[in-house]
């Protein structure tokens, strides 16, 4: 699956340049067809188009179009696949073009929001899923900032958060979403739950320091553009010894700290990019649902941290698991978003 593309006009306006880029080395073929029905080519016959050097298994692609109509919107389906497979198994990524993209307004210059829709994307999962929160009366900016707020320091087990944002509207009530640049996919309905969008990457391009969300919400294009994207570059831990929590593997066993509950246990990380607030660094201990478990929060501006001798002994005796997760929220209200990006790590401590 592509992980990033652009699309755009060239020339007079009857030709076009795609550029993307996939994961693996992969080979890969273009149809365009007419976003109008009434207009050529249909989706039903689109005009195909194999990619230059057909035969050269590569990762990046600029692909030239031509025979474009200037009044004309049009979408283009990128097959992708491994040399070792049939073109019959491509991956297939559709890219919509828009014209000069305005933003939805559903806020007026006062904060007031009419509805809200929220976007949650996991950076190692590399999968968002996207909802819509309908109130039953317009709210402010500052009610949505104090919902999504952490109560500071150490709890047992996992505290009650208090969030109203959790439940979705039945009514997702935007069409043809996709996402692009940082993470590129078509959405669909979510598996489990039909009032929600899902969406699935094959990879994420850490280069990028925008997510650029783009639907239709009745029958007009609009764009979100989601920016800086934060990560976790580092994440240490110490007590007895120092250890590195890394990206979640299943072919790495995670690194194993034994921990000296008479000391406090202290953590460090580096983010990539300016962080907005709210902004927090999380650590979890043990199963939550446990009361021999930690739930931490900090400001994960500060860069460090520590959880204090008084709380690592309420830990349950054992092997115990450790996540480390950046949470950074962003608020849109003109827009009417709320997104939060989740990055973490995966550690184990023994006690």
């Amino acid at each position: 699956m592509s992980n990033s593309v652009f699309l755009d006009r060239t020339g007079n306006g009857d030709t076009a340049k795609i550029q993307f880029k996939t994961s693996a080395d992969a080979l890969c073929k273009l149809a365009i067809y007419a976003q109008d029905p009434s207009r050529t080519p249909t989706e039903s016959a689109p005009t195909m188009i194999r990619c230059s050097s057909p035969n050269e298994p590569r990762q990046a692609f600029v692909e030239s179009i031509s025979g474009l109509r200037q009044d004309t919107l049009y979408y283009v389906n990128i097959f992708s696949w491994l040399p070792s497979q049939k073109e019959g198994g491509a991956t297939v990524l559709r890219v919509r073009e828009t014209a000069d993209v305005p933003s939805m307004v559903v806020g007026d210059p006062n904060g007031s929001m009419k509805s809200l829709m929220i976007a949650r994307l996991d950076v190692p999962l590399k999968a968002a899923e996207i909802f819509r929160h309908q109130p039953t009366e317009a709210f402010v900016a500052s009610t949505v900032k104090t919902q999504i707020m952490q109560p500071m320091g150490c709890h047992q087990g996992l505290p009650q958060l208090q969030n109203n944002f959790r439940h979705p509207d039945p009514n997702v009530a935007i069409q043809n979403l996709v996402t692009r640049d940082f993470a590129a996919a078509n959405a669909k309905s979510h598996l489990e739950y039909g009032n929600r969008l899902q969406l699935s990457y094959g990879s994420v391009n850490v280069g990028m320091n925008r997510w650029t969300l783009l639907f239709q919400n009745g029958g007009t294009d609009v764009e979100v553009p989601v920016q800086p994207i934060n990560q976790l570059l580092s994440v240490e831990v110490e007590s007895k010894s120092i250890i590195s929590l890394e990206n979640p593997s299943l072919l790495t066993p995670v690194e194993v700290l034994a921990i000296d509950s008479s000391k406090p246990l202290k953590f460090s990380w580096t983010v990539g990019n300016t962080l907005l607030d709210p902004s927090y660094f999380i650590v979890q201990i043990g199963n939550l649902n446990n009361s021999g478990s930690l739930y931490c929060v900090f400001n994960a501006n500060t860069g460090t941290a520590m959880i204090e001798p008084e709380m690592l002994q309420k830990l349950e005796d054992g092997s115990l698991d450790l996540q480390a997760k950046l949470i950074t929220n962003q608020l849109k209200v003109k827009e009417g978003w709320l997104i939060t990006i989740t990055d973490w790590r995966m550690g184990r401590l023994t006690k």
